[in-house]
C-alpha cells in the first residue's frame, strides 16, 4: 500500500513536470509568433519603400500565413497533451484521497463541456493564429492582385 502511494505521488509530480514543460513550450511558441509577425511587417515594410520590390511583398506575407497555421497546429497539439496532464492529475489526486487539487480544479473549470468558456486562452490564441493566417493570406493576395 505504501509503495503504491509512493509511485502515485512520483506519477503526480511527473506529470507537474510534464505540465509545466508544456506551458513553457506554449510561451516560447508564441514569442516566436509575435517576433515572426513583427519580422513580417518589418520586411513588407522595407519592400513597399522599393518599387522594385513592391511586387514581392506576397513572399513575406504568405510565408507569414504558413507559419501562423504552423503555429496553431503546435498550440492545438500542447493543448491535447496539456488537457492529458490535467486528466492524469485529476485520476491521481482521487487516488490519493486528495479532496480539492489543482487538476481537479482545472478539470471542473476547463474540461467539462458543460462549463466550458468562449472566452479562454486557449480560444483566444486559436482565434490569434487563425485570423492572422487568412489576414495574412489575404493581404498576399491582394498584394499579388493589386501589382
Amino acid at each position: 500500500m505504501r509503495e503504491n502511494k509512493i509511485e502515485l505521488i512520483k506519477q503526480y509530480e511527473e506529470t507537474g513536470k510534464l505540465l509545466h514543460t508544456f506551458f513553457e513550450w506554449r510561451y516560447k511558441v508564441m514569442n516566436r509568433f509575435f517576433l515572426a509577425i513583427a519580422a513580417i511587417f518589418i520586411a513588407v515594410q522595407w519592400m513597399f519603400k522599393d518599387p522594385e520590390l513592391r511586387s514581392y511583398i506576397f513572399i513575406p506575407l504568405l510565408l507569414g500565413s504558413i507559419f501562423s497555421i504552423f503555429t496553431a497546429y503546435m498550440d492545438r497539439v500542447n493543448q491535447r497533451i496539456m488537457n492529458t496532464c490535467y486528466k492524469v492529475g485529476e485520476a491521481t489526486e482521487h487516488s490519493l484521497d486528495l479532496a480539492a487539487g489543482l487538476y481537479s480544479q482545472l478539470n471542473a473549470d476547463f474540461l467539462n463541456n458543460r462549463t466550458r468558456r468562449i472566452v479562454s486562452y486557449r480560444n483566444i490564441l486559436k482565434i490569434l493564429y487563425w485570423l492572422s493566417a487568412l489576414t495574412l493570406f489575404i493581404g498576399a493576395l491582394l498584394s499579388i492582385v493589386l501589382n
